[in-house]
């Protein structure tokens, strides 16, 4: 899906009683409600021309996405310099988005 910023559009796995994040191509998270675990993973793309020649790359570690009622909501891990964060986006019924950005410690 286009409209979502984290670039990838894996299965439609839920987060149930026994759903998880996993790692990236682990088929984990097979949840309640829902099917197959999606796995996750790839890279996300890196910046571009930052001033003085660095580049911040984002690492996308997991993805979910669960369907709760008449919402999506897509569940990133990610990591980048500065660390790892949980990037939370509700889409509803009618095509509003919100962001959650969460910091993680590691």
């Amino acid at each position: 899906m286009a409209d979502r910023d984290s670039g990838s559009e894996q299965g439609g796995a839920a987060l149930g009683s026994g759903g998880s994040l996993g790692h990236p191509g682990s088929g984990s998270g097979s949840g309640g409600g829902g099917g197959g675990g999606g796995g996750g993973g790839g890279s996300g793309g890196g910046g571009g021309g930052a001033p003085g020649g660095l580049q911040h790359e984002t690492q996308e570690l997991a993805s979910k996405r669960v369907d709760i009622q008449n919402k999506r909501f897509y569940l990133d891990v990610k990591q980048n310099a500065k660390g790892r964060f949980l990037k939370i986006a509700e889409v509803g019924a009618g095509g509003n988005k919100s962001r959650l950005t969460l910091s993680m410690s590691v």
